[in-house]
């Protein structure tokens, strides 16, 4: 009676309409009615899982690595597993579809110590004779499952059971997988002993009676014989699943011979199996076939031939192609027949596409290497060249290099006429590619084109139009080709005129990036031209401000030397290649040094070897502008260029001085010093009133990070200048004849700075892709921010900088209107380059997120989310607790994206993530998910743990009639690990399990797409 009460305390229930495991105590028949029923739920391996997890729950109890306690009630909960095994019929492939591992283990080693054996070692014969039929069916089934766990393990083949038990279980969830490890290395050891004991079951040459469950449950096991439960297995039937069982392991340990020994004594007990069959065989044809031709075509090429096949006809030709090539292409008794098998299976390919085309590629040097003959040699050369057209791969070079002549066309026209037919009508249409290929690289007699237009499989191949071209080309060259007209076409290879000559010039000009020779061919092509025609070429095309500076220059050569080298640099650096340009400027500074050269020349091959500094600089991933710590180190090593930087800036102050400035060169220099936070230089007076619309902007925005270090009192007379002049960039409702707006300029001047100049979205674009200090860019992204919902929309939230938020104005002036599209797009490309920088960033992914759900994107913005969380997790690999994303709106958002995409039970598993679980939305969302198949079934039972939520799932579902989306949410409630009365540290390892499960499935699902 205490065993009774011990039993019915220890377990709720959770749904009455599935019993729990006592109650198969209480009512021995149940069990039976319960499996025989249509499926039952739970499962006869659940059940079996659930008998031995309340088994095992009694080992977190004791000291780690203990046994479960041999008590009454675990030895009941171990008679009712085996009673469930039994009510399956032993069916091992049954086990282990749906039974894991460890309970596999588990099971049948209970059933050994049931029987009062073990696997045994010395002595096997006289003790498999011995033995009781239920003893050896133990170590049978056991054997058995050695095999197959062995085999698995080896070839590393997916597993379509779980391995991981549901909570409460036997072990903690971070250790399933050791011990399983544990248990398959244990089975691993025994492997040989496994194979002996099952070599000598073949030896005992009896039928087999398996234990019933009426037998286990009256503890008869190994008492009695022919009880009317048990389940007798014939002779044969054993015999030939213990055999397929050791084909396997052989197969597996690459013993091909003693493999294919076994496979083909199963074969022949195939034909001898008794009818109706006890269900002990469960291996599949399929499966024993597949052995078979494997072990053939091993066993064979290792003989060093073919072997006659023990299958039928019909599944010996189930063959694949590469099969049949494998088997052939080594053997060398009869080259002749194997090259013609191989050539039929490449044939074959073309329209069964089974072979890759690097596959016959390397078929195709494997045979052109065996000394075959001509004709054959032919035959593999361009029916491998067919081969490669049909598969869209580029034919070699040397496949066109053979002479060619009239009998060898016949042959190829008779190749595709043969197979032409077989072909799909898209194949068909890159037929002609390869005969149009085969006629332009025709080497051979004269009259080979015009036999080719004749043939008629060309005429049936090729388009009428085509064909018509070529035989009006061939028939007017056949009439009216004359002397003439030869001489005309070879006078360019014996006599070359002054103008092929400048154009093979030009070419070498073109084509080198050395100065000597550079230097050296222009001297040819202006003895060829001295008017200078080789600088009409587009190729030298350069800005204004060089052709301002190369007009002082007098010697038409140096200013035609300069005018190309230029060229040439600005083509390099736009490739990124800084070091050919930096070779090319240095040639220069040596060549005008030492000459007569003037000064603007010597000032312009400066400033180009300062821009590419410049350049190599910013492009230079390797420099951290974060840290604070490595200034000093950039400043010391950066110390020259940053004095030619300022030197440079001072200067600018007149049009003129712009217009002779190399392309970008100041917008170059301000980033640098900005980048390294070069803040007084830049806010000083010469950068403020230079000419430069790039350099005052930055100047304006110095100012203002000049004050935010101070932390001045009146930060609104250093916060307008840079709003002002980053409104300009985007107003759209002033006359087209005012460069600013007068009130901006007004305001600017009477505060004492100088009115700023507007610069374009392009040309501000520009500049923020080469600032890459992270406080810069955290400014400028706050100020786009803020403007954009000034601008249109609300829904963009400022980024996490809260001494930025309060700067801005919260209204832009009564008579500005900026333009909100030109706005989000600067805003968008800015976003872009920042987290190109720093791609973990939470403010600037939340303002990306934020931008795309505010335009309709939530695809965009929910992957935005997703990056959030999975930066400060590790890829969700580390979930601290389940309010890891600090902003509750972000949820709020994703909420709404997955409203949005109409993936509604996602986004009731996210209304569990919430300070407070709103219920209302996620039962809203919930009852939307009926127009939709988005995955229920599997977030009830793997994500979601709020009791109430899948209460209301049962109940809705109930209500519309979905029994499925039912009877999972009910089979997701039941589950041991959500009861209520959980410790509440299991309750919480669970949540945070089942967090981390479901956001590594949305990022698989969303941020690997």
């Amino acid at each position: 009676m205490s065993v009774m009460k011990d039993l019915q305390i220890s377990y709720i229930k959770s749904e009455i309409n599935i019993p729990a495991w006592y109650e198969f105590v209480l009512k021995p028949e149940l069990l039976k009615d319960h499996l025989e029923s249509t499926n039952p739920e739970p499962s006869g391996p659940l059940l079996i899982k659930i008998f031995y997890d309340q088994i095992n729950r009694t080992i977190n109890k004791e000291v780690k690595g203990s046994l479960p306690l041999d008590n009454e009630r675990n030895r009941t909960l171990k008679s009712l597993a085996l009673q469930a095994a039994a009510l399956m019929n032993w069916k091992i492939k049954l086990f282990e579809s749906d039974l894991p591992l460890t309970s596999r283990h588990q099971l049948l080693t209970e059933f050994m110590k049931a029987c009062k054996t073990c696997l045994p070692s010395n002595n096997i014969l006289v003790t498999l004779q011995n033995l009781h039929d239920h003893a050896l069916a133990s170590l049978i089934l056991y054997c058995r499952f050695a095999a197959l766990t062995v085999i698995k393990a080896t070839f590393q083949t997916k597993n379509s059971s779980k391995l991981i038990c549901s909570l409460p279980q036997a072990f903690p969830h971070q250790a399933v997988a050791t011990q399983t490890d544990k248990d398959i290395l244990s089975v691993k050891e025994q492997v040989a002993s496994v194979v002996q004991c099952l070599e000598n079951v073949l030896l005992t040459k009896r039928s087999l009676y398996l234990p019933g469950a009426q037998t286990i449950a009256e503890n008869l096991l190994c008492q009695t014989k022919d009880s009317p439960s048990d389940i007798l297995v014939a002779y044969e039937e054993v015999h030939a699943q213990v055999r397929f069982d050791l084909g396997s392991i052989h197969f597996t340990h690459e013993y091909y011979n003693d493999a294919y020994e076994m496979f083909k004594k199963v074969k022949e007990l195939q034909r001898s199996l008794p009818s109706p069959s006890s269900g002990f065989c469960d291996f599949d044809d399929n499966q024993l076939n597949g052995y078979i031709l494997a072990c053939e075509s091993i066993v064979g090429r290792i003989n060093g031939g073919p072997i006659a096949s023990i299958c039928s006809p019909e599944i010996a030709s189930r063959k694949n192609l590469h099969q049949i090539v494998e088997e052939h292409i080594n053997y060398s008794n009869d080259c002749k027949t194997s090259c013609r098998i191989i050539l039929d299976c490449i044939e074959m390919n073309l329209y069964k596409k089974e072979l890759s085309g690097s596959y016959v590629d390397m078929v195709d040097e494997a045979l052109q290497s065996r000394g075959l003959d001509a004709e054959d040699m032919f035959n593999v050369k361009w029916l491998c060249a067919l081969s490669r057209t049909v598969n869209n791969i580029q034919q070699p070079v040397h496949i066109w290099c053979d002479y060619m002549e009239k009998s060898k066309l016949d042959g190829i026209f008779e190749l595709v006429k043969r197979l032409k037919g077989k072909l799909k009508f898209a194949d068909k249409k890159k037929v002609e590619n390869y005969l149009w290929s085969l006629f332009n690289n025709l080497i051979g007699d004269d009259d080979l084109h015009e036999y080719m237009i004749e043939h008629p499989v060309f005429i049936e191949s090729v388009s009428k139009n085509k064909l018509l071209a070529l035989q009006l080309k061939y028939s007017k060259r056949n009439k009216s080709m004359d002397v003439d007209e030869m001489t005309a076409s070879e006078a360019p290879t014996t006599n070359e005129s002054p103008g092929a000559k400048f154009v093979a010039v030009t070419r070498k000009i073109l084509s080198t990036l050395d100065p000597q020779e550079i230097e050296r061919t222009l001297k040819q092509a202006r003895k060829l031209d001295p008017n200078g025609l080789i600088l009409v070429s587009p190729y030298w095309r350069l800005s204004c401000c060089y052709e301002l500076v190369f007009k002082s220059v007098k010697d038409l050569f140096f200013k035609d030397l300069l005018h190309i080298c230029f060229a040439k640099i600005i083509h390099c650096t736009s490739d990124m290649d800084f070091e050919n340009a930096k070779i090319l400027l240095d040639h220069l500074k040596d060549r005008f040094h030492s000459s007569t050269a003037n000064v603007q020349v010597c000032n312009c091959i400066k400033h180009e070897t300062l821009k590419i500094e410049l350049m190599e600089i910013l492009k230079d991933d390797r420099i951290n502008f974060a840290m604070d710590s490595s200034y000093h180190q950039i400043r010391i090593k950066l110390s020259q260029t940053i004095a030619d930087c300022r030197g440079l800036l001072k200067t600018i102050h007149t049009e003129a001085q712009i217009m002779r400035l190399a392309p970008d060169l100041a917008e170059l220099c301000v980033s640098l010093l900005i980048n390294l936070e070069e803040f007084q230089f830049l806010k000083s007076g010469q950068i403020r009133s230079s000419k430069n619309h790039s350099a005052r902007l930055v100047s304006t925005l110095a100012n203002l990070h000049v004050a935010l270090q101070l932390k001045d009192q009146n930060m609104d007379q250093h916060v307008r200048p840079f709003w002002n002049g980053l409104t300009t960039i985007f107003i759209c409702n002033r006359p087209p004849q005012l460069a600013r707006s007068r009130k901006i300029q007004s305001e600017a001047t009477g505060r004492g700075m100088p009115p700023v100049s507007e610069i374009s979205r392009n040309g501000f674009l520009k500049l923020i892709r080469l600032i890459k200090n992270p406080r810069v860019l955290q400014t400028i992204v706050s100020a786009l921010v803020h403007l954009l919902r000034l601008c249109c929309s609300d829904d963009v939230h400022l980024p996490n900088a809260t001494h930025l938020d309060t700067l801005w104005p919260a209204q832009l002036d009564a008579d500005m209107k900026c333009s909100g599209i030109g706005v989000a797009y600067v805003l968008r490309e800015t976003l872009s380059h920042c987290l190109q920088l720093n791609p973990g960033d939470k403010s600037w992914l939340k303002v990306q997120g934020d931008l795309n759900f505010a335009a309709g994107n939530p695809n965009t913005a929910l992957k935005c989310y997703l990056l959030i969380g999975a930066y400060s997790t590790n890829f969700f690999t580390q979930i601290p607790n389940l309010k890891f994303y600090e902003d509750e709106s972000i949820i709020e958002r994703m909420i709404k994206c997955c409203e949005q995409l109409k993936c509604f039970t996602q986004a009731a598993v996210l209304c569990q993530f919430l300070k407070e679980a709103d219920y209302g939305l996620a039962f809203k969302v919930l009852q939307e998910n009926r127009k939709r198949s988005d995955a229920a079934e599997f977030h009830y039972s793997q994500h979601v743990w709020d009791v109430q939520i899948l209460e209301h799932a049962i109940y809705f579902h109930k209500e519309s009639g979905e029994v499925g989306k039912k009877k999972a949410a009910i089979s997701a409630i039941a589950r041991p690990e959500l009861n209520h009365s959980n410790n509440p540290q299991v309750m919480e390892r669970v949540q945070k399990l089942r967090a981390t499960h479901f956001f590594q499935a949305m990022a698989r699902q969303y941020l690997l797409s």
